[in-house]
């Protein structure tokens, strides 16, 4: 049976870990350090069964404490090609151990254990951005964050997906209506590099649910622009149009911006 557990999800940092009891992988590494030791402790996380930490780009509210933990963890950091470059060329930004750096290629599997894990494109304003998709005994864990729009990419790994983390960040008209955000921060998120909103979101499940997927997550929520109430409540009444229920038909959460979302047990 797989684990998840989300140790921050927004703007603040980003970190959470999947595991199958044997293996363990982390997604992201965008908080502080201290935070993510107190954690592994506080949940009894073996260190040794940390097969790799994932990065999905290089902004720092992911990817800021990779280099930190990779050497708590001894493991490591795996990173896109473009990314590996701009690291290499930068590293005194990213404090990442280069014999610690390693590279995944867009669909193109990778063994960490048990886990089979294929990364795939998503439009973002980073030097690049990966999704992953992580497969454990015909079962399909995929996180995808950060979307600047909806791709065939995206909707093919939705379509196969047993368990989907997938990005809600805002609400079209909070931040229409935001004055704290100027014009050219609202384009910034809109313009399809950017992030995807509750309604994208809401219609991205619509159209590519299937009877096999049990387990949402909405992830990188605004904290101005968004609640979780409302990004749950979104997508609740637009797969309902489906006969839909949660709670019947799947399972729906929201990840905390700070501190700790689950671990959820995760089963068909």
């Amino acid at each position: 049976m797989l684990e998840f557990i989300c140790f921050g999800s927004g703007s603040s940092g980003n970190s959470c870990m999947i595991s199958n009891g044997k293996d363990a992988l982390f997604i992201d590494a965008g908080i502080g350090i201290r935070s993510l030791k107190k954690y592994l402790y506080q949940y009894g996380v073996d260190k040794l069964k940390v097969k790799g930490i994932l990065i999905t780009h290089d902004h720092a509210d992911h990817i800021c404490s990779a280099g930190l933990l990779s050497s708590y963890i001894n493991t490591s950091v795996y990173v896109s090609p473009k990314i590996y470059s701009k690291i290499i060329m930068k590293n005194s930004r990213y404090r990442i151990d280069r014999n610690r750096l390693s590279i995944i290629e867009t669909e193109k599997p990778i063994k960490f254990g048990d886990f089979d894990v294929t990364a795939f494109s998503i439009p973002h304003d980073a030097t690049d951005n990966l999704g992953y998709s992580i497969s454990f005994e015909n079962e399909v864990f995929t996180l995808m964050t950060d979307i600047g729009k909806p791709t065939d990419d995206i909707k093919s790994y939705i379509s196969r997906s047993n368990y989907l983390i997938i990005e809600a960040d805002y609400d079209i008209d909070r931040l229409a209506l935001n004055p704290r955000y100027n014009d050219f921060l609202k384009e910034r998120i809109t313009c399809g590099l950017g992030h995807l909103s509750n309604q994208q979101t809401s219609q991205l499940l619509f159209d590519n649910f299937h009877k096999d997927l049990a387990f949402i997550a909405l992830c990188h929520l605004s904290e101005e622009n968004n609640s979780p109430e409302l990004a749950i409540q979104t997508v609740i009444c637009k797969l309902k149009q489906k006969e839909l229920i949660e709670g019947v038909d799947y399972k729906l959460e929201a990840l905390n911006r700070k501190g700790i979302s689950g671990p959820w047990k995760l089963s068909k």
